[in-house]
């Protein structure tokens, strides 16, 4: 009974229909270009200059560099002549050319030296006759107004008591007749001529004394100016003896010190034996080829070295590009194959945006 059961449960589940049962379907597949993603890498650029010479890393750095200019290496130093067989000649020629050079300086310095303290001296003298001028001139203006002033005070006490003569005269005018008046018409036309007189003179007193006194000032002006460029002449005729006795004193000693010197001929030139040339050239050869070997090991050996570090530096890049390729992969449901995989439809560009937007977070 039991086994009779069993089958048919089997037969009814065999007996469901195919469509209620949930199956998942394939990943799609999409081929992506590995090589063309290692550029995006952050340590891609150290690879590249890894990659390059030191000469091509510093001319990159240098077109890098805001503002640089590159100047070009300048030329070598020009080989130096053979000796003369007789050096007096070219001693005498150095010891001249020395000499005049030293000669030139020194009247330079001495003639500039005596500009400035001829220079400094004037400006001194101006400024010396202007504040003694300024002086002279404020002190004559108090001076002369308080004077007149005074003078005018004196002519208005003069011109009243005349005027007070002048009204006894009219009043014999008016009094008097025949002789009498006409002495006193005559003397009232002397002091009307005497009041006059007087008033003009007050009336110049009273007048701003200024304007004559700049202008006496001014004359004074020129005239101590004109002196001090006289003595400015003497002084500057006299720093030019100076000078000119300096220089010859100068050329006179530099002329003495080139004649101390004894003449100077180059020894006689030997031939030497072949054999000791040789044993001279034999040290500086072999130090010589031991260098240049021991540079060239050092090259090979500081080149292989910068070959492996950069090989494991793109190792590490291509590891870190597949992983990130692997998780964008993972992330959006997908699975990456090589480029060329019959039905993967290429996805580089995709995954370089993603690439892109996932590295410069991390940055």
């Amino acid at each position: 009974m039991r086994s009779v059961l069993a089958m048919l449960a089997i037969g009814v589940v065999g007996l469901q229909p195919a469509g209620c049962r949930k199956t998942q379907p394939p990943a799609p597949r999409y081929a992506v270009r590995m090589q063309d993603l290692l550029p995006l890498h952050p340590l891609w650029a150290r690879s590249v200059i890894l990659q390059e010479s030191p000469a091509e890393q510093e001319n990159r750095a240098s077109q890098r560099l805001p503002g640089h200019v590159f100047y070009p290496l300048p030329p070598p130093f020009p080989e130096p002549g053979p000796l003369p067989p007789d050096l007096t000649q070219e001693r005498q020629r150095r010891l001249e050319t020395d000499a005049r050079r030293y000669v030139q300086q020194l009247e330079e310095f001495l003639r500039q030296r005596a500009n400035d303290a001829l220079a400094r001296l004037e400006r001194a003298e101006r400024k010396a006759i202007e504040a003694r001028l300024t002086d002279a001139r404020e002190r004559r203006i108090a001076a002369e107004t308080e004077e007149n002033r005074k003078q005018a005070q004196r002519l208005i006490g003069e011109i009243t008591r005349l005027r007070i003569r002048r009204i006894a005269f009219e009043s014999q005018v008016r009094t008097f007749k025949g002789q009498p008046r006409s002495d006193a018409q005559k003397q009232l036309g002397i002091l009307d001529a005497r009041i006059a007189a007087l008033e003009a003179e007050r009336a110049r007193m009273l007048d701003d004394v200024r304007p004559r006194i700049f202008q006496e000032i001014e004359q004074q002006r020129d005239q101590l100016l004109n002196e001090l460029a006289e003595r400015m002449r003497a002084r500057r005729a006299a720093e030019e003896r100076a000078i000119a006795e300096a220089l010859s004193s100068a050329r006179e000693r530099l002329r003495f010190e080139a004649e101390a010197f004894t003449p100077l001929r180059l020894p006689e030139q030997d031939t030497p034996h072949p054999q000791a040339m040789a044993q001279l050239r034999e040290p500086a050869t072999r130090i010589a080829e031991s260098t240049r070997d021991a540079l060239q090991t050092a090259q090979h050996n500081s080149r292989a070295a910068w070959e492996a570090h950069r090989q494991r530096l793109r190792a590490v890049i291509r590891a870190d590009t597949e992983k990130t390729v692997q998780q964008i992969a993972q992330h959006e449901g997908w699975i990456p194959v090589p480029p060329g995989t019959p039905g993967a439809p290429d996805r580089t560009e995709q995954v370089a945006q993603a690439i892109r937007r996932i590295w410069r977070q991390h940055r």
